[in-house]
């Protein structure tokens, strides 16, 4: 591995992390700076690189809490089945 690069888990359990946050931005108000943010990080950078959730609620308005997209409700359908 190249220096700076860093694997978010390399337990394989990435994905599963990444569905309990889509799940909790999607049924509760997850604030950017909760406690849920702080410990999964990465995981909602992840989230948000891949378009799964944001903060973006206008042209140039941005909300204290993350969404979930239209693309992160496909992705937890999907990941459902």
């Amino acid at each position: 591995m190249k220096a700076g690069k860093t694997v978010i888990d390399d337990t394989g359990d990435a994905l599963g992390r990444l569905h309990r946050v889509l799940r909790g931005v999607w049924r509760e108000q997850v604030r950017v700076k909760s406690d849920l943010a702080r410990k999964e990080a990465d995981v909602i950078a992840m989230a948000a690189s891949l378009q799964l959730i944001t903060t973006k609620v206008g042209a140039q308005r941005f909300a204290k809490t993350w969404l979930i997209t239209s693309k992160g409700l496909t992705w937890l359908n999907e990941k459902d089945d």
